[in-house]
Formats: structure tokens, C-alpha cells, sequence
């Protein structure tokens, strides 16, 4: 949380809080986590700095994961459950989402292209810790994460590869 750690400063009142999009070079939305601690100015210059980059700010309250991350969170926790249950496959998840939703890309094509699988475990025990069992890591991605599974190896050079990759391993191992 952003009030955390600006208490560690001499003055917790000039930290504001900022979560980019991916790819920040496309999506305007910014999310501006205001803690209790930063000054009405800075928070201004802040806000005032992303329109002038053509972003589009929304102020949120200073919590674990702000919004958007305990939304999707929850979301992509889902998905990965669907895929445990033999609902849909991460192709299938990914169409829906984008044809469906509109999103510019599906939830594993973002966790696979950009590094984001690591992302989003670490914030899921993250959030988990802080907000309660909601945000338990579905045990699929715990064996997609043990198995060597984090994502676009050119963005992870320690990654088997991505979710694509894991479900067609799985879908081959048990002969489907």
C-alpha cells in the first residue's frame, strides 16, 4: 500500500500512488491510489501530469491491490478454475473475453506476453494475505507455476513458456 510506504520517507506527504496498464504505450488508463498521508498538490501535480500525457486517471482509495488488480484478480482466478474443470481452454478464455468483453487482449495472452503470470501469482498471495481467502491461487496455477510455467520466455528467460504451452502439455498428458 502506498501509505506504507510512504511512512518510510521524511515526507510521506509528496509519495502518491500510480498503477500503468499494459502496454503502458497503449492503454490510457492509469489508477491513482490516494493515501491519507500524500498532500492535496501533489496529488493535483499528479493527476494534472497523466492528462497532459493523454492518460486517463481514476483516483482510488489507497488499498491492497487498489481496484482494478481485486477485480481482475478475481477474474483471472476464475478463468483458471474454468480451465481445472474442463470448461475452456485458455483459447477459448482468451476469444471470449475480447470478443465478449472487448478487452484488447485475453487474460492468458496478457499473463503469457507480458511477464504478467508472476505478476499476478505474487499479487494473488499478496491479496490473499491482506483481503482474505477470496484471492486463494487456484491449484492449476500452482502446478503451472511449479512445472517451470511463467509466461513468454523472451519476457521471462526462465519460463517453460506460457499457459498456451502448459494446457497443451497437460491436454497431451492425459491423452485428450
Amino acid at each position: 500500500m502506498i501509505a506504507e510506504l510512504a511512512r518510510a520517507m521524511e515526507d510521506p506527504s509528496r509519495l502518491a500512488g500510480t498503477h500503468w496498464f499494459f502496454p503502458a504505450n497503449v492503454m490510457a488508463l492509469v489508477e491513482v491510489a490516494r493515501s491519507e498521508l500524500v498532500s492535496e498538490q501533489v496529488h493535483a501535480d499528479v493527476v494534472g501530469f497523466l492528462v497532459s500525457l493523454g492518460k486517463r486517471p481514476v483516483v482510488v482509495k489507497d488499498s491492497p491491490g487498489f481496484f482494478l488488480t481485486r477485480f481482475v484478480n478475481t477474474w483471472v482466478a476464475e478463468a483458471i478454475r474454468l480451465i481445472e474443470e474442463g470448461v475452456a481452454g485458455p483459447a477459448e478464455r482468451d476469444e471470449m473475453v475480447k470478443s465478449g468483453l472487448g478487452w484488447p487482449m485475453g487474460i492468458f495472452e496478457l499473463m503469457d506476453g507480458s511477464g504478467g503470470f508472476d505478476a499476478l501469482y505474487d499479487a494473488q498471495q499478496y491479496l490473499r494475505e491482506k483481503c482474505g481467502e477470496r484471492y486463494d491461487i487456484p491449484p492449476l496455477a500452482e502446478r503451472a507455476r511449479a512445472a517451470g510455467y511463467r509466461g513468454n520466455p523472451k519476457v521471462n528467460p526462465e519460463s517453460r513458456g506460457g499457459w498456451h504451452a502448459f494446457y497443451a502439455e497437460q491436454m497431451s498428458d492425459t491423452g485428450a
